[in-house]
């Protein structure tokens, strides 16, 4: 199969996961993928996300990792390669976190709590900690004073995916009222981290589970605590 950009190959390839359709019984359900770019084999990760109804594969998945240039143009194939990336992916697991370093940071997920991210490291060095979603909300649509916080409580926390080249965590929870017993807002939240980037993706999904007539998003967010190291004189926050 020959792929191509949908809109131009990317300025700057922090990982990319795209699917592939295949005809009916085409290919068995194991069957093992080769991608190569305009210089050889690529570092990929394959796995089947449908089947046709006699087993053999509908639909496949395939990632690669970050990489300083992406190629202009790939093929996809049967076959097996034993091509790995610069940077490896690694998970830990433990009973109150899950740790993935891309190579470039590290980032810590805890299983409970408030936090949907622990601390992000970048060599040796925490770039950010204490990371947590966060709502307001308002009584009248007319932006009253009588606003009310909340903040992320995590209920479930499952590895999806664990490498070689991505890792998926999903994260489940409810918004709850930092003064009160409030628990509203579930939401969803997936963190896509690749071999090689310097950065997490995050697809949040969320219900408005409240009274329509009484209860009045004004804010919904992410916010991390940032540690400042520099000298007092270098510690500035610019806003363009």
């Amino acid at each position: 199969v020959e792929l191509s950009w949908l809109e131009g190959r990317p300025g700057l390839m922090t990982g990319a996961t795209f699917g592939v359709p295949w005809p009916r019984g085409a290919l068995r359900k194991d069957q093992a993928f080769v991608l190569s770019g305009d210089n050889g084999d690529l570092p990929c990760q394959s796995w089947p996300t449908a089947y046709w109804p006699d087993g053999s594969l509908k639909w496949t998945a395939h990632a690669l990792p970050a990489m300083d240039a992406a190629p202009e143009r790939l093929r996809l194939r049967p076959g097996s390669s034993g091509v790995k990336g610069g940077k490896q992916l690694t998970v830990k697991e433990s009973p109150d976190a899950i740790v993935i370093d891309t190579g470039v940071i590290e980032c810590t997920i805890p299983r409970q709590g408030a936090a949907i991210v622990r601390s992000l490291r970048r060599e040796g060095r925490d770039i950010a900690r204490a990371g947590k979603l966060v709502a307001l909300s308002d009584e009248s649509p007319d932006c009253s004073t009588r606003q009310t916080a909340y903040e992320s409580r995590l209920q479930r926390v499952t590895l999806e995916q664990r490498g070689p080249q991505r890792s998926v965590v999903k994260l489940e929870g409810l918004h709850r009222a930092q003064e009160g017993a409030r628990s509203w807002l579930p939401f969803t939240l997936r963190l896509y981290l690749y071999a090689g980037a310097e950065s997490v993706r995050i697809m949040h999904t969320f219900v408005f589970d409240g009274d329509e007539q009484k209860d009045f998003v004004r804010g919904l967010g992410l916010r991390f605590d940032v540690p400042l190291v520099d000298a007092p004189h270098d510690r500035h926050v610019r806003f363009g």
